[in-house]
């Protein structure tokens, strides 16, 4: 009699369906879950985009004036009149830098239009170039041509005054420039600012005391 092997006939179909639903399963899994270079692709292209619009942010900071050096600069012409023709004219030029960043001050001049005394072109205005120190003591009569360019930092104020005559009775225009320079910066920096000197008008005279009847 031979041996009822009807059972295993039954099984096997059972094993087959199973096997196959795992491998269905686990194509299911491996189209929905990304693989580890997926992933890491990703994460490198996300870098990427990252970086670049750290920069185009950068770069437009850059060209809208994240860095640069910020100056008021100040100028006034205080007036005295004179009986003879003419008015002497003090001109104040005042520097207040702003927190960015420090600057080294290279030039500065005014020019006053008209004047009473030579040609109406720049006046240098001096005082900011630094001086030597010669046997311990600071040498006024020459500055230190090694060493040019006068540090203003954020915050602080450097003033530099010059005098002149111009004419009595006449409106004068008062133009001021400077210019510096900062480290590592391709190009140097400019500011300008004008003010108008009004002519001193000489006060009345006091009337004179009636005395009719005295």
């Amino acid at each position: 009699m031979l041996p009822d092997t009807s059972w295993r006939a039954r099984i096997r179909p059972v094993h087959l369906a199973a096997r196959r639903a795992r491998r269905k399963s686990h194509s299911r899994r491996s189209i929905l879950m990304p693989t580890q270079a997926t992933l890491t692709k990703a994460e490198s292209i996300l870098k990427i985009a990252a970086l670049c619009g750290a920069g185009l942010f950068f770069a437009w900071k850059l060209s809208t004036g994240w860095l640069i050096a910020n100056v008021k600069l100040t100028v006034t012409g205080p007036r005295t009149f004179d009986t003879t023709g003419v008015d002497w004219l003090a001109v104040s030029v005042t520097v207040d830098k702003g927190s960015t960043d420090a600057i080294w001050l290279e030039r500065a001049s005014v020019k006053v239009s008209p004047r009473s005394e030579g040609d109406d072109g720049p006046i240098d205005l001096e005082g900011f170039q630094r001086l030597r120190i010669v046997d311990g003591k600071v040498d006024w009569s020459a500055p230190d041509e090694n060493r040019t360019g006068w540090p203003i930092a954020p915050g602080e104020t450097l003033q530099l005054a010059t005098y002149l005559r111009v004419p009595a009775g006449k409106p004068v225009l008062i133009e001021a420039a400077i210019s510096g320079r900062r480290p590592w910066w391709p190009s140097d920096f400019q500011w300008r600012a004008t003010s108008v000197s009004l002519p001193q008008v000489p006060a009345p005279p006091l009337p004179a005391a009636d005395c009719a009847g005295c």
